[in-house]
């Protein structure tokens, strides 16, 4: 069995737990930073497709079609559909 030659006195057990805190803090904010990128990456492209490329789309043979076609891939690639 292992014998430590150390113990964990009270004042350790509190630095390591605010060291835990921390830790949970910075992982949170980088978590958000992330999403904050994937949620301007979609508006981005919501955005195109709402506003611009989809008013030509019955156009099977235009290029907005494609256009349309390759954003809409983009967003169910994002999404996890893809």
């Amino acid at each position: 069995m292992f014998k430590p030659k150390f113990s964990i006195t009270p004042r350790i057990n509190k630095a390591l737990d605010e060291i835990e805190r921390v830790r949970g803090f910075l992982d949170a904010v980088k978590l958000k930073d992330e999403w904050i990128t994937d949620m301007q990456k979609n508006a981005l492209i919501t955005g195109l497709v709402e506003k611009n490329i989809l008013k030509k789309v019955g156009e099977k043979k235009g290029t907005h079609y494609i256009l349309a076609q390759k954003v809409i891939e983009k967003i169910r690639d994002i999404e996890g559909h893809g």
